[in-house]
């Protein structure tokens, strides 16, 4: 038998009631158990009444409150009992409470195999402090609280992993920085679901200066899966967004998919040499293993008239490193990105069993080709192709199809200068494009791979060998050999012309280039980023 206390707090429950999702105030029978309508039962529930106070009903964070509960069970009704939230408790009574974010909590009256419904209900609303720190992983509903308040500072402890699953559409509120430890062979706190939002962070257009920085946001799929529409953070007409040295991965619609339904942002043409402030920073991310089987796969899908600065990220293991949808307006500046060799799977042939490959950089064109597009893998290969596109300095290792493709005519171009491509000019087809529009500008070099050969040297300062790689656009360097690779500097210098050495003495490697020496392979000072030119990188403090 389950003991029923007549008052004080809770007591412990052998048959506990399942927590109700919904409904804060007193509600009708929340379910029934077999479906049978007991009359008397059925009188138990509806004839119940309970109060339910807080006191104080507003705290700030750590502080408590008292739960003060009374509950009225009619005669005769021995099989109700009183639960306040998932608790067996007595007819009257009262508990200390610490809550770690708001909360309802409800006071219900249960009958086992029957049905339940809330008497009462009662909100406690804690007030959080400028900065809030996540140190253990079962601080969630805390970290989805703070994120969505306005002008909050959420530092979240590497080693944390916050399980958010059965959660979507989590909104970060204006002036917002999500920050974690990650870098070098350190991964970062770890911001993870095990099902499939459509939207898992959402920073929507009345949000701005927002930063997510330091952590992993992780996805279930890490396979080229079913197109199942999950995206890992969505933005959509958001104003100064930066979302910098993070690892995104496992989502099959995209990593990070950018919008401007609002018109909130404008493209810039070729000769415009300053962005809009408010243009998104997408910036020394990893982004890896997003894939989907026949469509979606997007490391970066952009659409909707968005233009965002995507650079100096690491791309590997997606269908498309960076998608754009085709719709007026949209395109992107894409500068200073490694693509490694991995990815681009779109379609299994099952006999004799080999994968059909894509492309990585790509712009949709809005039109299929007629009959053209009967002999073709996607029907989006024509007609008008979003707005400008600028694609310089980055470094395609990808071979197994394009590395950029132009699929249909863009209202001003798709402009490509200063790549480097593991991928010939004409064999492999490094570029290409479906009508016209894409221009290839001076500086681009093809069938070169950097990969092919790394320097070593302690370039983190924790006492053992990085790898170091010139690819002839950028330096990099990966953490003991084995972490992903993080961009160092900009630079056309290969390794044969170039020495690495501790030249400084402060027991960093340095990249000694031309007489002039790069402090831990870095311009000095160290800089963070800047993206208020197109063409350069504003040098700024850590």
């Amino acid at each position: 038998m389950i003991a029923v206390a007549s008052g004080g707090c809770a007591v412990d429950s052998e048959e506990p009631a399942p927590e109700e999702e919904t409904g804060d105030v007193a509600s009708p029978l929340a379910r029934m158990g077999d479906g049978t309508d007991d009359p008397v039962l059925h009188r138990c529930l509806t004839d119940a009444t309970g109060s339910l106070t807080a006191t104080p009903s507003t705290i700030s964070l750590g502080g408590s409150s008292t739960l003060a509960w009374s509950v009225k069970i009619p005669s005769g009704c021995t099989a109700a009992r009183a639960y306040l939230d998932s608790q067996l408790v007595g007819t009257t009574g009262s508990t200390l409470v610490r809550p770690q974010a708001s909360s309802l909590r409800r006071l219900r009256i249960y009958i086992a195999g029957y049905g339940e419904r809330v008497l009462s209900s009662v909100n406690i609303a804690v007030q959080l402090p400028p900065r809030v720190d996540i140190t253990s992983n079962d601080q969630a509903p805390l970290f989805v609280q703070a994120v969505q308040t306005p002008n909050t500072t959420v530092v979240i402890a590497n080693g944390v992993q916050l399980d958010l699953s059965n959660r979507q559409d989590i909104s970060i509120g204006s002036n917002v920085i999500i920050r974690g430890g990650r870098g070098g062979r350190e991964p970062g706190p770890r911001l993870f679901t095990t099902t499939r939002p459509p939207v898992f962070f959402k920073i929507g257009r009345y949000a701005s200066n927002v930063r997510i920085t330091g952590v992993r946001i992780e996805g279930p799929d890490m396979g080229a899966v079913d197109r199942n529409g999950a995206r890992g953070i969505m933005i959509d007409s958001a104003t100064n967004v930066e979302i910098d040295h993070d690892e995104i991965s496992g989502w099959a619609l995209a990593g990070i998919h950018v919008w401007d339904t609002q018109n909130t942002a404008a493209s810039p043409s070729p000769s415009e040499t300053v962005l809009p402030a408010h243009t998104v920073n997408i910036h020394d991310n990893f982004i890896h293993h997003n894939q989907a089987v026949g469509g979606d796969g997007y490391g970066v899908a952009v659409g909707y008239g968005a233009h965002p600065m995507i650079a100096r990220n690491v791309f590997d293991w997606n269908r498309h490193a960076i998608e754009g949808d085709g719709k007026a307006g949209t395109g992107y500046t894409a500068y200073y990105n490694l693509v490694l060799e991995n990815g681009g799977l779109h379609r299994w042939i099952p006999f004799p069993g080999f994968w059909v490959h894509t492309h990585q950089f790509d712009m949709h064109g809005l039109n299929d080709c007629g009959v053209a597009s009967i002999f073709s893998d996607a029907l989006a290969n024509c007609g008008p192709a979003g707005h400008t596109m600028l694609i310089r300095h980055n470094t395609f290792f990808y071979r197994e199809d394009e590395a950029i493709k132009l699929r249909g005519t863009p209202a001003v171009g798709m402009f490509v200068g200063q790549n480097v491509f593991a991928n010939h000019l004409t064999f492999g087809s490094a570029t290409s494009q479906e009508e016209s529009g894409l221009v290839q500008e001076p500086g681009n070099v093809f069938g070169y791979n950097g990969k092919l050969q790394l320097g070593t040297c302690d370039f983190d300062g924790d006492g053992v060998n990085d790898s170091f790689m010139a690819t002839g656009q950028s330096w990099w360097y990966r953490s003991g050999g084995a972490g992903p690779w993080e961009f160092l500097n900009a630079s056309t210098k290969k390794l044969s012309e170039i020495s690495l050495g501790f030249f400084d003495g402060d027991n960093r490697c340095d990249v000694r280039a031309d007489g002039t020496v790069y402090p831990g392979g870095k311009p000095a000072p160290r800089f963070g980023v800047g993206f208020g030119k197109l063409d350069t990188f504003t040098v700024l403090r850590d």
